[in-house]
C-alpha cells in the first residue's frame, strides 16, 4: 500500500509538470551542465565531429577533406575542413543535411582545447531522497526516459538513462536536474577515443 501511495504522488506529480524539454542556446559555442551540484561548462569543438557507426564512415560525402582523428567500436572522430560544417559547428548547430542522417555529434572539450575530445551520451540520475527501483524506473518511465543500467551504491542507486548521443543529451541532463525529487542528472561522457 505504501508503494502504490507513493507511485500515486510521484504519477501526479509528474502529470502536473511541464514535459517538455528546454532547448540549449549553444549559439556562443559553450554548454552548461552539471556534475552533481558543481556547474560545468562544454565547449563545442567547431572543428571536430563525431560519426556513430559500426561499419565505413559516411564523412566524406560531406567533406571531402574531413580526416578521422579518433576512433572505437562504434565511434569515429574526424577533423573537419570544410568552412560551411566548421560554422554550424560553431553555432552550436550540425548541417542540416548531416543532421537528417542521426549518426553525427558535435564533439567537446572540457577547456575548449583539442586534448581531450567528449562526447554524452546518456544520462545519469540519482534520486534526493533513497527510492528502490520499481519506483525509479516507474518515476523516469513517466517522465519517458528509458533506464538501461543501474549504478548500485552504498549511498543510494543511481540510473543511467538513455539518451542520444550530443547537445540533446546534456538538454535532458539539465531538465531532469530540475524535477521534483532528483539530486542530480549529469551527462555520461564519452571521453578521449584513441587518436589515429
Amino acid at each position: 500500500m505504501k508503494y502504490i501511495l507513493l507511485l500515486t504522488l510521484f504519477t501526479i506529480q509528474i502529470l502536473s509538470q511541464d514535459n517538455s524539454i528546454p532547448k540549449i542556446d549553444a549559439s556562443s559555442g559553450k554548454i552548461d551542465w552539471y556534475d552533481g551540484d558543481e556547474k560545468r561548462t562544454a565547449h563545442i569543438l567547431s572543428g571536430y565531429i563525431a560519426e556513430f557507426t559500426s561499419g565505413n564512415s559516411t564523412i566524406k560525402s560531406f567533406d571531402s577533406k574531413a580526416n578521422t582523428v579518433g576512433t572505437s567500436s562504434t565511434m569515429m572522430i574526424h577533423k573537419v575542413s570544410d568552412s560551411s560544417i566548421k560554422s554550424s559547428l560553431s553555432k552550436g548547430l550540425l548541417p542540416s543535411s548531416i543532421a537528417s542522417t542521426n549518426k553525427f555529434s558535435h564533439v567537446f572539450s572540457e577547456t575548449g582545447d583539442e586534448s581531450r575530445l567528449m562526447i554524452p551520451q546518456n544520462v545519469i540520475v540519482k534520486f534526493k531522497k533513497p527510492t528502490n527501483e520499481s519506483e525509479a524506473r516507474s518515476f523516469l518511465y513517466i517522465n519517458h526516459f528509458n533506464v538501461i543500467q543501474v549504478l548500485k551504491f552504498a549511498s543510494g542507486n543511481q540510473y543511467v538513462i538513455e539518451t542520444a548521443p550530443g547537445i540533446q543529451t546534456l538538454e535532458i541532463a539539465n531538465f531532469v536536474r530540475s524535477l521534483e525529487g532528483i539530486a542530480s542528472a549529469s551527462p555520461d561522457w564519452m571521453k578521449q577515443v584513441s587518436k589515429r
